[in-house]
């Protein structure tokens, strides 16, 4: 007769076949949608389509070896492997945080229901910041299991999370560790030759990784992008255009104007004197956009307040009545450097990005539960009731959000028949990529256009826009062709276009064609030379 599986094995299954259940019925009753349109830019660029020329490791937001790994999951009823590493990442999400509860002292229902309150907007709209967040957050979880109950299996476990996350999103990664800093178990950690092994093996992990990114893009095609890319995301993310602005002077001795300034804010790099790193690096040094900017403080005050916008309400409420219900000095502690931090990423400019603060809520929440898990709290009932509420009134807002995106996406999919399909060109967030490519979409419709994209890759090599300017047929060479250029952009987009024919081709704007179907707009732009 066959033994019994131990204990922490037995919970390890079911935790895991949970989880996996769950995340199955519920992408079946609710096929998911990309939050942000980043993952659907990098799906592309990993495996050759829409924008992407031919696939490629280098995924530009993740480390190369996410990039790689990605690539080599096969596709599974012509589901990306892209997509199939994203889901998997969330079944371990999940399958850890409801293992660690458990072997915390927690029942498996209210283990259950952190695991709904987690992971329901993440499966039903996925980002793949969220999911590195998350991932740090239950290997935060699995630290304070082997903590208690020494057990290896969770300590590695803890170091693959960590390494994932970091090769997913390092920035976000980073962030929610300093965050959760008082959470860690420094003295169970410190004990024994295990840990030190295993975070040894973590940072050799880690560096390497590191080292084979920075080759990736080191190559001769990568040094026009790097170069860009390097100073861009002050004008594209930080906003320092609208400081610019304001000093005249500093764009006439660069050769400037305000309209170059917003072209280049909203992703427009298609044209070498615009898109020029070195000027905009004179221009930052010349303003002293990173240390002077007035508004900083305000700006701070924002990222702040920013923790009670409409998404974050029942992340946030929860997660204080958990802190008040379970005090604890480490929480408390916690809790100041998430202020902290959320408040310096405001002061440089960034104030209020969903997708940083989900895991960080994520983490406030789990918090309070990684210190009172055993005996008979008398709060428990308590604490229990707040965190069924909040997983119930969590999946239904998610739900609902999730049933608004969707019909706005039915409709921006119905308005696209009308408009062209094929090689066009598409500028920012005008074109609905997120409505065109879902994560469980064929490869028939992966197929439907080719994409010469205006935005942060433009100038990675292998994709359309790339080969296409260094085969003489970029966006300003067609733009000023007789038959011009098709361009999905909006309508501020497209008087930016006509103002930027005027003062930098010196030629006339010519609107040739336009198709407009609802709230998707796509025109035929030409900008003709003045003899």
């Amino acid at each position: 007769m066959a033994e019994p599986l131990p204990v922490a094995h037995r919970w390890w299954l079911g935790a895991f076949l949970a989880v996996s259940l769950a995340v199955l019925a519920l992408c079946a009753s609710h096929p998911p949608r990309w939050e942000t349109n980043d993952d659907v830019g990098m799906a592309m660029v990993a495996h050759g389509y829409g924008m992407a020329a031919s696939g490629s490791p280098n995924l530009i937001f993740s480390n190369v070896v996410w990039g790689h790994t990605v690539r080599l999951i096969p596709s599974l009823g012509g589901i990306s492997g892209y997509v199939v590493a994203t889901f998997a990442v969330l079944v371990a999400v999940g399958t850890a945080v409801l293992y660690g509860l458990r072997s915390l002292g927690h029942g498996w229902l209210l283990g259950g229901s952190v695991v709904v309150f987690l992971l329901v907007r993440p499966l039903l709209l996925p980002q793949f910041t969220v999911n590195a967040g998350l991932m740090a957050v239950a290997a935060v979880i699995c630290l304070n299991v082997f903590a208690q109950a020494r057990q290896m299996p969770v300590l590695w476990l803890s170091v693959g999370l960590l390494f994932l996350s970091a090769m997913v999103r390092s920035h976000e990664c980073m962030l929610v560790m300093l965050v959760a800093l008082p959470l860690l178990p420094w003295r169970a950690l410190a004990r024994g030759h295990a840990p030190r092994w295993a975070f040894a093996v973590l940072a050799l992990a880690l560096l390497a990784a590191a080292w084979l990114d920075w080759q990736a893009y080191r190559a001769p095609e990568w040094k026009d992008f790097n170069d860009l890319n390097l100073v861009r995301a002050a004008f594209t993310d930080f906003g320092a255009g609208q400081h610019l602005i304001t000093r005249p002077e500093i764009l006439d001795r660069h050769g400037y104007t305000a309209n170059d300034l917003a072209l280049v804010g909203n992703w427009f790099f298609s044209d070498p004197r615009l898109a020029d790193p070195m000027a905009l690096k004179a221009m930052l040094a010349d303003v002293g956009f990173l240390a002077l900017r007035t508004d900083a403080l305000a700006s701070g005050w924002e990222g702040v307040r920013a923790l009670w916008q409409p998404d974050l309400r029942v992340s946030l409420a929860a997660a204080f009545l958990l802190g008040l219900l379970l005090p604890n000095r480490k929480v408390a502690a916690t809790w100041l450097l998430c202020i902290a931090a959320v408040f310096m990423m405001g002061l440089l400019g960034r104030p209020g990005v969903l997708r940083v603060y989900v895991p960080l809520m994520a983490l406030l929440t789990v918090a309070p539960l990684l210190f009172n898990g055993g005996g008979r709290h008398r709060r428990r009932p308590v604490v229990f009731a707040t965190v069924m509420v909040a997983a119930m009134v969590g999946a239904w807002m998610a739900v609902g959000f999730w049933q608004a995106l969707q019909h706005k996406d039915e409709q921006a999919r119905r308005e696209l028949d009308s408009l062209p399909s094929g090689s066009i060109v598409v500028w920012g967030a005008a074109f609905p990529f997120e409505a065109v490519y879902p994560p469980f979409s064929t490869a028939a419709v992966r197929e439907r256009y080719r994409l010469y994209s205006l935005g942060a890759f433009t100038w990675v090599p292998d994709t359309v826009a790339r080969q296409e300017d260094q085969a003489g047929r970029g966006f300003v060479s067609l733009l000023q062709r007789e038959e011009g250029v098709a361009i999905f952009a909006s309508d501020s987009h497209l008087s930016w276009l006509d103002v930027y024919c005027s003062q930098r081709l010196h030629g006339v704007p010519e609107q040739l064609q336009t198709w407009r179907a609802g709230s998707q707009l796509a025109s035929r732009r030409r900008c003709t030379t003045v003899p």
